[in-house]
């Protein structure tokens, strides 16, 4: 079981228009009959649209600032067994999912001014069941298969880059890549077989009274108290929010509530947190709209951009000119998609590293290499 928090600062808009984290929710409604599309729920109804998801969001911002975060997002990722031993039940899910935001609301340990304490009905909150999963270098075993099916893919492209006839050493290679069960290659982002059910939750940074500000991703945990109110009526209240703690009470929750066995390898406090601190490959577990492609070809075009701008760069890819205008457009597009390719790379297997670091030194190389293959006369 994986119930976690979306990091603030790794996926877009959640300081603005809940729109793009909607429409993102939406995307496996795209060639679905309206009949047959999967709705958003929480503690009061199971039917409820996008766009109503969206207004209820968006106009329950209250006293927050322009700057200030208006949303948080939710992964709730089942195992395959657990999933299994509820069988092909989203009632199951969804009554799941309402608990396990009881437990959020509980965590907090808030209550009104009225001494009412904080449920997950007072929430503002709409989740969704999603089915498709996808192969991430977050999880070591998809790593390792990705990364293998790269190397083979470098290789490939050493050979194109080659004078000569390697057609058949290519079709060789192409027979060691891994692949799906519908034949794809394993790649970061390919559909993985099975029951790949798992929830995501939208829920606003506001009680549905705007009279608490609620923040899962704050550290003071249950430590730290502080005074809120106007002045004469000010109290103390929790600061903070234990993430491990929701976490192990999710299992629980799921367990208790449907009678599961877990076995003692699969419970959190054995897991070691993903195993990895690596912040882009948690964000990858809990929001693909992360690091996404546009975003690579962003920072490595701004980055082309820097490097073009150096004379010395410019004169590396071999011609006379320190004018960039003057290279070639096909020049530069080999850069650029070697540059992409490089930093998909970077970003998959190394810690701590975003676009913009890994394009820095993709680019360069990528000047060196292009500047090489040129002056090797091997075709651009």
């Amino acid at each position: 079981m994986y119930i976690g928090v979306q990091k603030t600062t790794s996926y877009a808009s959640n300081k603005g228009s809940a729109s793009n984290a909607v429409d993102y929710l939406e995307k496996e409604n795209s060639d679905k009959e309206f009949f047959n599309q999967e709705q958003f729920f929480n503690h009061s109804s199971s039917n409820i649209s996008g766009i109503n998801a969206k207004k209820s969001l968006d106009n329950n911002k209250g006293k927050l600032g322009k700057n200030d975060t208006k949303f948080f997002m939710l992964t709730i990722s089942p195992s395959a067994d657990e999933l299994k031993h509820i069988g092909n039940d989203n009632e199951k899910l969804k009554l799941f999912t309402q608990k396990v935001m009881d437990n959020y609301a509980e965590n907090f340990n808030r209550n009104y001014k009225n001494g009412d304490n904080l449920t997950g009905n007072d929430l503002v909150y709409f989740a969704k069941i999603e089915y498709e999963r996808t192969y991430k270098y977050s999880n070591e075993k998809d790593a390792n298969i990705i990364i293998s099916n790269r190397k083979i893919d470098k290789k490939i492209d050493e050979l194109s880059l080659k004078k000569g006839d390697f057609k058949t050493e290519i079709k060789q290679l192409k027979t060691d890549y891994q692949r799906n069960d519908k034949g794809k290659i394993i790649k970061e982002g390919v559909n993985k077989s099975g029951d790949n059910r798992h929830i995501h939750v939208l829920v606003h940074r506001h009680d549905k009274r705007k009279e608490l500000k609620l923040s899962p991703l704050s550290n003071a945990r249950n430590t730290t108290k502080k005074q809120v109110g106007k002045s004469g009526e000010r109290r103390e209240v929790q600061a903070g929010f234990n993430r491990k703690e929701f976490s192990l009470k999710g299992e629980k929750t799921f367990d208790d509530t449907f009678n599961y066995k877990r076995k003692e390898q699969d419970k959190y406090k054995n897991k070691g947190k993903n195993k990895t601190k690596n912040p882009l490959k948690i964000s990858m577990i809990t929001n693909p709209i992360a690091y996404s492609k546009s975003a690579i070809k962003t920072a490595v075009l701004k980055e082309i951009a820097q490097q073009m701008g150096k004379p010395k760069m410019v004169k590396s890819l071999g011609y006379a000119t320190s004018d960039p205008k003057k290279i070639p457009q096909k020049v530069k597009n080999e850069i650029l998609n070697r540059g992409i390719k490089e930093v998909a790379k970077m970003i998959g297997s190394a810690a701590n590293i975003t676009p913009p670091t890994a394009a820095i030194k993709a680019i360069k190389d990528a000047f060196v290499f292009v500047g090489k293959q040129i002056s090797k006369g091997a075709g651009i």
